[in-house]
């Protein structure tokens, strides 16, 4: 009912203030995967030009975003990874109450139904801030797999854990992700105080301190293809945000000449 203009229509394009400012780098995107077989390595629309994982790239390394944008027309694939994703906030959220909290299938499903259309979420369509939807849509099931993970350390639940951690970093928002890293430290450091109150056995508390970190360790390296290219630019000053060697040194590939103007005419370059 919420997206059913859209997503019954043949050919219109879901409203998003960021999506459509980045409208031009996903079809640049979509154009080099499908019709030159080979990931952009340079996006040429952000500070004179960048690397394009060191530019952020937004969702370029994500499964989901991957698979949609290559199935479908840009402007209809942007539309599809919010509705998307909004389905799979309130299908998450389901199975939290239901599989994790043990509720009633109708109290899972009203909480999947506030939680996927609470105006704090769903509004993030319009304002086409899709890492954040992304991020918070896979917010339910990390606590599920999360307090299954304490519940039950094993190899298995650390894994399913850190699928999701993998998953909310290669949305591209670290900085939303990174909060919920804390969050689930803090669920993580609060279940251990309350098991060595229950039982003060400091051995029992050891599995699952070490399957935490296990998958936690796990998810970030599966995602470390999108800090690596950070990491290697800051170091090696090819980045404007390497200034080890210099500022000049670092900025000397940037400041194109419609940058240059536009230091003194804002709208010259389109920023």
């Amino acid at each position: 009912v919420l997206f059913g203009s859209f997503l019954f229509s043949s050919d219109t394009m879901l409203y998003g203030s960021d999506i459509i400012a980045s409208l031009g780098v996903r079809v640049m995107y979509r154009t080099a995967l499908l019709q030159y077989h080979q990931f952009p390595f340079w996006d040429a629309t952000r500070l004179g030009g960048m690397p394009t994982i060191d530019a952020s790239f937004g969702d370029a390394l994500y499964p989901p975003s991957i698979l949609i944008q290559m199935l479908f027309p840009i402007h209809r694939a942007l539309g599809y990874k919010a509705a998307v994703h909004v389905l799979l906030a309130g299908l998450f959220f389901y199975l939290l109450l239901l599989k994790g909290f043990s509720t009633s299938p109708l109290v899972a499903f009203a909480g999947a139904v506030f939680f996927m259309l609470n105006p704090q979420f769903v509004t993030l369509v319009y304002s086409g801030h899709e890492g954040k939807l992304f991020v918070i849509a896979w917010l339910p099931y990390m606590i599920w797999r999360l307090k299954a993970l304490m519940e039950a350390p094993s190899l298995m639940n650390a894994t399913l854990l850190a699928l999701g951690v993998c998953m909310s970093l290669l949305t591209g928002h670290v900085q939303l992700t990174y909060f919920v890293l804390w969050g689930l430290f803090l669920y993580w450091v609060f279940h251990l105080v309350l098991q060595w109150h229950a039982a003060r056995n400091l051995r029992a508390l050891v599995p699952g301190g070490v399957y935490f970190w296990v998958a936690m360790l796990l998810g970030v390296g599966m995602a470390f293809m999108l800090f690596y290219p950070n990491v290697m630019f800051v170091r090696d000053a090819f980045s404007v945000r390497g200034v080890e060697r210099g500022f000049d040194y670092a900025a000397s590939w940037s400041l194109h000449w419609p940058e240059f103007l536009s230091l003194w005419v804002p709208e010259f370059g389109h920023w």
